[in-house]
C-alpha cells in the first residue's frame, strides 16, 4: 500500500475527514438560521450527523482491521496428551524445547513450594523463535499447573478478558483452543499510521499445560504461519 494511502489511515485521515465535515457544517447552519423555520431541530440534527461522521470517520480510519485467525491447530486433533507433574519430567519436556532448531532466548524454571501454592503453576518456560523463510517471530510462554482443573480456570479468565473478536475451539476433553482475532499493529510513537505489521494471539490448553504464542509479522498474508509451526513442534514433542 502506498504510503500516502497508510498515513490517511490514522488520526490524519479522522481531523482531515471532520475539517471537510465542518466546512460543510458551517454554511449549513447559517442558511439554517437564515430560514426562521425549525432552527433549533436542524441544528440539532446537523450536530447529530457531524457527530456521527466523526464516529465512522474514527472507526474507519483508526480500525485494527482485525481478521479470523488462520493458525492451524490440526495437529492438536491428534496429540498426545500428558500431565506433568514430577520436576524430572517437566526438566525433560523443557529440555526438548529448548534443543530444537529456532528457539532462543529460552527461559524455564520449576516452581518452589510457596509459588506453587500461590499460583497453582508447578512450572513455566518460555521463548521466542524467528525465521528466516517466515518474516514474523513469535513468542511462547508455557505454564504448567498443578492440575487439569486449574489449567481450565486460567483459559476461562483469558475468555473473560477477550470477549470479543475470538474463537473458541474445543477439541476434547482435554484440549482446548482460543484464537484471537489478528490486529494491524499500530505505533503510538509514529502517530498511529496504518503498516503491513500485524499480530496473533493464540491460547492452547492440553491437560494441565497452558501455551501462549504471541506472533507478530510483516506480511499479512503469512500471519499465524510461525504458531502454526510451533504449535506442531510440541505436539510432536508431547509425542516423544
Amino acid at each position: 500500500m502506498p504510503t500516502i494511502i497508510k498515513w490517511l489511515f490514522s488520526p490524519i485521515g479522522v481531523v482531515i475527514t471532520m475539517g471537510i465535515g465542518i466546512g460543510i457544517f458551517i454554511p449549513v447552519v447559517r442558511k439554517i438560521l437564515h430560514s426562521g423555520n425549525h432552527v433549533v431541530i436542524k441544528i440539532i440534527l446537523c450536530v447529530a450527523v457531524l457527530i456521527l461522521v466523526a464516529i465512522i470517520s474514527a472507526n474507519v480510519f483508526m480500525s485494527d482491521f482485525s481478521k479470523p485467525s488462520e493458525v492451524d491447530i490440526s495437529p492438536l486433533e491428534q496429540t498426545t496428551v500428558k500431565t506433568f507433574y514430577e520436576a524430572e519430567e517437566m526438566k525433560d519436556f523443557f529440555e526438548k524445547l529448548e534443543c530444537r532448531n529456532g528457539v532462543v532466548e529460552f527461559w524455564s524454571r520449576i516452581s518452589s513450594e510457596e509459588d506453587l501454592l500461590l499460583y497453582n503453576v508447578a512450572g513455566s518456560c518460555s521463548y521466542h523463535m524467528y525465521n528466516r523463510d517466515i518474516p514474523a517471530e513469535v513468542y511462547v510462554s508455557i505454564d504448567i499447573y498443578d492440575s487439569p482443573d486449574n489449567a481450565c480456570e486460567c483459559m476461562s479468565r483469558i475468555v473473560s478478558r477477550n470477549k470479543w473478536k475470538r474463537q473458541t475451539v474445543k477439541i476434547s476433553e482435554n484440549i482446548d483452543v482460543i484464537l484471537l482475532y489478528s490486529t494491524m499493529y499500530r505505533s503510538a510513537d509514529q502517530f498511529f499510521p496504518y503498516n503491513d505489521n500485524r499480530s496473533v494471539e493464540t491460547y492452547v490448553r492440553i491437560g494441565n499445560i497452558v501455551i501462549d504464542f504471541m506472533e507478530n509479522g510483516d506480511e499479512v498474508r503469512e500471519i499465524g504461519v510461525l504458531t502454526s509451526k510451533n504449535i506442531a513442534l510440541i505436539c510432536e514433542i508431547l509425542g516423544d
